[in-house]
């Protein structure tokens, strides 16, 4: 509950999200959870509290999975800084965590262009979320092409 607190606390305590990063490797899912949620809610600066974010992508569990990404989306800076990692999310086995991908990439077009090949794949997928955000996202993708067709 601490953990679920200190996300909350605006602005935060400064060295608040130390403190949450040892949670975010608890063995219990749970506290990992609420621990990445907390943090993805501090909208973090420094390169630890981002690296601690970006370790959960590989969570076995995918609602850390999940608040990970939603973390990024939060902040595209941390997107464009960590595109690959975010690209990769969209073959994730998850729908919910390919769908918050492709939402986290569409918030940084058009630089996100390298993402179109696997985007396109998720706008084909069986799952409605994914396929959902994946379309959206290529939707931006497309739009961002045309602005810059039309200052030529």
């Amino acid at each position: 509950w601490a953990a679920y607190a200190v996300g909350f606390m605006v602005p935060g305590p400064v060295d608040a999200a130390s403190y949450l990063y040892p949670l975010t490797r608890d063995p219990h899912p749970q506290v990992r959870l609420v621990a990445v949620q907390s943090l993805s809610r501090m909208h973090l600066s420094s390169p630890d509290g981002i690296a601690v974010l970006r370790e959960r992508f590989g969570d076995p569990d995918p609602a850390v999975r999940e608040a990970a990404i939603q973390g990024f989306a939060n902040s595209p800076w941390m997107v464009l800084r960590h595109m690959e990692a975010c690209i990769d999310l969209l073959r994730d086995p998850s729908p919910q965590v390919r769908g918050y991908a492709a939402q986290a990439l569409m918030n940084v077009s058009p630089v996100s262009k390298p993402a179109v090949p696997e985007l396109e794949k998720l706008a084909r997928d069986e799952h409605p979320f994914a396929r959902e955000k994946a379309l959206l996202a290529l939707k931006s993708l497309n739009r961002s092409d045309e602005n810059e067709a039309g200052r030529d």
